[in-house]
């Protein structure tokens, strides 16, 4: 993923309705300040974890949040184990969460579903396709 020169971060906060809280878990430093970037550039407030344990504790610590964007492979809790914890509070249960991965495993997909993973993308992914997919999973929460 990148952030194009090209973008303009004015333009996209019209698109913006509110400013939305959005939690990063994974383990690879690169990929959670690309993301960072990105978001921040977006106009989005930004939490990281580096871990499936530590994006637990800040989900439930430092939440609600709007949407939560992890991996699957972490250490401590796997982000399916993450994500289904988190669940368990009442506060997450209609938070959209995106699961951002090197795994395509369709099985593994299917766990995903199971504990309420509402979009599976496959690194790496542009700027542009990450920008239309947050921004259709916020806008269903917000319907």
């Amino acid at each position: 993923m990148y952030l194009p020169e090209s973008a303009n971060p004015t333009f996209v906060m019209r698109e913006l309705k509110t400013m939305q809280n959005i939690l990063i878990v994974d383990d690879s430093d690169v990929i959670r300040t690309e993301l960072r970037d990105l978001l921040l550039a977006i106009g989005y407030t930004v939490t990281e974890s580096s871990s499936g344990t530590d994006g637990l504790k800040a989900a439930i610590e430092q939440g609600p949040f709007d949407l939560i964007i992890t991996d699957y492979n972490m250490p401590g809790l796997n982000g399916l184990e993450m994500s289904h914890q988190i669940r368990q509070d009442a506060r997450y249960a209609k938070t959209p969460i995106l699961m951002l991965t090197t795994e395509s495993s369709t099985d593994i997909r299917k766990k995903g579903m199971e504990v309420g993973i509402r979009a599976w993308l496959v690194k790496p992914i542009e700027a542009e396709s990450m920008k239309k997919v947050l921004n259709k999973l916020l806008s269903a929460k917000a319907a």
